[in-house]
């Protein structure tokens, strides 16, 4: 094992609580129709990317091509800013020390479905990026990502883990052919009976990895 790749949302930061959020917020003063067609979207597609469930909405509101553009790229700006407020004020706390320690002897990125510009800004409002080899956001999809980071740092399979929270991440991995660990949680319902490697959070990963080091 010489590498940890991350999920961000719900990884390192309580963000899907806050992206959740964040979205009936921006939207809160609109009719209900709108909010209707939002709750639609997210429960088809709520690890998309913004412009693309922005779009989904505009689908299901019937806009036409000028209106989808003005309202995708008018809501999307709201909702970066919606996000990164919420985002700096849920960073886990015990997250931090965790990764100092794991940066140590492990190089450490994260690949989130978060557009890049999204993503760097997060990241930079954090002040963590120091910790990461490299932060990759999207496009392109995580599959991709992985095996670029293997790619450029010469690596195999094995040596690598990914930790995330989300169908996408376990199946990137599972592309790869390199180890998963889940962090459940509300949204993805993950259990022991799951079949998937749990571990608690990042904070518990830097003792868990000391005993857990074949995975089990």
């Amino acid at each position: 094992m010489r590498v940890l790749v991350f999920d961000f949302d719900g990884v390192i930061a309580d963000s899907n609580h806050v992206k959740q959020n964040s979205w009936f917020k921006i939207f809160e003063k609109d009719p209900l129709k709108v909010q209707e067609a939002l709750k639609a979207s997210l429960a088809v597609m709520r690890e998309a990317p913004r412009r693309q469930i922005l779009a989904d909405i505009a689908r299901r509101l019937e806009l036409n091509a000028r209106a989808t553009e003005e309202f995708v790229n008018a809501y999307a700006d709201a909702y970066q800013k919606a996000v990164e407020q919420g985002v700096v004020a849920g960073y886990y706390p015990q997250t931090d020390a965790a990764l100092q320690d794991l940066r140590k002897s492990l190089a450490l990125y994260v690949s989130s479905a978060t557009p890049q510009d999204g993503m760097d800004k997060t990241i930079d409002a954090l002040g963590i990026r120091g910790y990461f080899a490299a932060v990759f956001g999207s496009p392109p999809d995580k599959t991709t990502t992985l095996r670029k980071i293997i790619a450029d740092a010469r690596l195999v399979p094995a040596d690598v883990v990914c930790i995330g929270d989300g169908e996408s991440d376990r199946k990137a991995a599972a592309d790869v052919g390199c180890r998963f660990l889940g962090i459940a949680n509300e949204f993805n319902r993950w259990s022991p009976m799951s079949g998937i490697e749990l571990v608690e959070s990042v904070a518990a990963l830097p003792a868990y990895l000391l005993t857990h080091k074949e995975g089990s």
